[in-house]
């Protein structure tokens, strides 16, 4: 500390420079996936397609409970995690949601769109189905 006017000490502060667009740089974390949404004949029901593959072969694993998704799947039991969230039905491309009827998907797209981001960033190691 350095003597100020009438013995007041004050703290002496140093800055390191950074550019803006290297301060910004460091804070952000890169997610990048462009997940398409396809609407069904029910209004319940949307489908939304990462761009890459969800589930090997032809079959379909679907999830009715948060109990189920828990024991399968970090992905289903994330949507699940979701107020309003009803089922989850996993495809080879595409992953089915279908919502209560009293929720709404401008509330519900962001935080499905969220979760799946995070499926094919974060956890991208893990596989989408856990192995019995």
């Amino acid at each position: 500390m350095r003597a100020g006017g009438q013995g007041v000490m004050r703290p002496i502060v140093r800055f390191t420079a950074f550019s803006r667009s290297a301060w910004l740089n460091s804070l952000r974390i890169t997610r990048s996936l462009f997940i398409q949404t396809e609407p069904t004949p029910n209004e319940d029901s949307l489908i939304f397609r990462p761009g890459k593959p969800v589930i090997q072969g032809s079959a379909t694993v679907e999830f009715t409970s948060a109990q189920q998704a828990a024991r399968k799947s970090k992905l289903a039991a994330s949507l699940f995690d979701i107020e309003g969230v009803k089922s989850v039905l996993f495809g080879s491309d595409f992953i089915s949601v279908n919502k209560r009827s009293d929720a709404l998907w401008i509330h519900l797209k962001p935080a499905i769109f969220a979760a799946i981001m995070d499926q094919y960033t974060i956890h991208a190691s893990e596989p989408i189905i856990k192995e019995a």
